[in-house]
């Protein structure tokens, strides 16, 4: 997808040669925004003409000025937070990935034209600064399903902060899957960090919500 997205921006650079390398940055964006001299990659300083990532719209916020002000263009491949999408305040952000409010709009068409108008939705209820889908985008989904007669018949929201253990995360699973299951609900829509989905599909495995008489979606 990201060579793709290269290729498509037409650019002819005959006197470049085309290498990708992958640094890992964690908790840097602070110390980066100020950061105008080369980058060291496997010891080796170099001047890159453009950068992939990273994963978190916040991060891609903060580290827009660093691309731009080195004179980068700045490749987003993950990161589906909205702000990016405005192209007024992110000129030089190629977006590899629709903003996440695309996302729910195609979802609940999908749930319409499917005719699956009965569903559970598992969501946080607080904001996250390093999670693309929040607080707003399920206020978002909840909104355009209930406009499309589409009846969500569960909800369990939880907070990120909340779950200090894994044991946390199952039981809260655990107790939702049981309602899901009393109430005959065969579409769950989700939106979770990758943890989080990992303890639910097992929690769901052990009471026997799997197979092809459920869904499980999604949102980012």
């Amino acid at each position: 997808g990201v060579w793709s997205a290269l290729n498509h921006l037409g650019l002819n650079l005959t006197n470049y040669q085309m290498e990708l390398q992958r640094a890992e940055a964690r908790n840097q964006s602070k110390e980066l925004v100020n950061y105008r001299g080369p980058v060291e990659f496997d010891n080796k300083t170099v001047n890159p003409i453009a950068m992939l990532g990273p994963r978190s719209t916040f991060n891609a916020r903060t580290m827009y000025p660093i691309y731009t002000g080195r004179n980068m263009l700045h490749i987003n491949f993950d990161a589906a937070g909205e702000s990016l999408a405005v192209l007024k305040d992110y000129p030089y952000l190629f977006n590899a990935v629709p903003p996440v409010f695309l996302y729910v709009r195609a979802l609940v068409q999908y749930l319409v034209q499917f005719k699956l108008d009965k569903i559970a939705f598992l969501h946080y209820s607080d904001q996250s600064k390093y999670f693309n889908s929040n607080k707003k985008t399920a206020d978002r989904f909840e909104k355009e399903a209930s406009e499309n007669g589409i009846n969500i018949a569960y909800v369990e929201e939880m907070r990120i902060d909340d779950f200090t253990s894994e044991n946390k995360y199952a039981l809260t699973f655990k107790n939702a899957f049981k309602a899901i299951k009393e109430n005959d609900i065969r579409v769950v829509v989700f939106s979770l960090t990758d943890n989080a989905m990992r303890i639910m599909v097992c929690e769901a495995y052990r009471l026997g919500i799997y197979g092809p008489k459920y869904q499980f979606i999604s949102i980012v």
